[in-house]
């Protein structure tokens, strides 16, 4: 019998529940996304068992250590499995603690590290036990079909209605922030909704994402219930 690897939550995310475009109070974050390995295969079951503890086993040292705020996988096996968000004075060190991770040095994962802007109250914390487990959606927005032919007047006054149309939307949004780094990801942002056809919509209704700047990318996200405060009124 084989099994695939599957990136199963062991730590999650405390969020404020601010807006970016709200709060000037921000910190710089490592973000890791944890997507499928090109080396990725099928492995028997007691081998991949054995690959997700190790795998579990380093989330959980990067946790003691204070290196990593919050993890948690994603509910589709797309190929972004999992993200984790790191507190490290450099994207190498994040890169670096990170390939320690068995199921990564195995090939069956592989990662992405960009530097994130967000809320400085982006808080890690522990779970209790018994954990339960809940869900919400998370949504990219990523570099759309006319980002590289907008004339630069237009892309900001976009991005500038794209943080407006966020303001307006508020209640809809537990955190949001920038990438820094060169990447097709622009934001990221952790929505109140569970359904991922209403959240897509949701974002889809940016001016910048109906004037080409963006293009929407969304996914369920699975955390541990109480840690997102302003979602499950912790």
């Amino acid at each position: 019998m084989h099994a695939h690897f599957l990136l199963f939550p062991v730590l999650c995310v405390a969020l404020a529940g601010l807006s970016l475009a709200e709060s000037g109070d921000t910190k710089d974050y490592r973000f890791v996304l944890l997507v499928a390995g090109k080396n990725r295969k099928e492995l028997p079951t007691e081998e991949a068992t054995k690959l997700q503890e190790g795998h579990m086993g380093n989330l959980n040292r990067l946790f003691g250590m204070g290196k990593l705020v919050g993890a948690g996988p994603m509910a589709d096996a797309g190929r972004i499995r999992g993200i984790g968000i790191m507190v490290t004075d450099t994207l190498d060190e994040a890169r670096k603690l990170m390939n320690e991770d068995p199921a990564v040095m195995a090939g069956q994962l592989d990662i992405e590290v960009l530097d994130w802007r967000g809320p400085a109250n982006f808080l890690g914390k522990t779970f209790k036990e018994p954990m339960e487990l809940t869900n919400t959606t998370l949504a990219f927005c990523n570099r759309g079909p006319k980002f590289d032919t907008l004339l630069p007047a237009d892309s900001e006054r976009l991005r500038k209605e794209h943080v407006a149309y966020l303001e307006g939307i508020r209640g809809e949004i537990v955190a949001e922030g920038s990438f820094l780094t060169d990447h097709h990801r622009q934001t990221m942002t952790i929505l109140m909704k569970n359904d991922l056809g209403l959240a897509e919509k949701l974002i889809s209704e940016s001016p910048a994402v109906k004037g080409g700047l963006y293009s929407v990318e969304v996914y369920r996200w699975w955390y541990a219930k109480g840690l997102l405060p302003a979602k499950d009124g912790g």
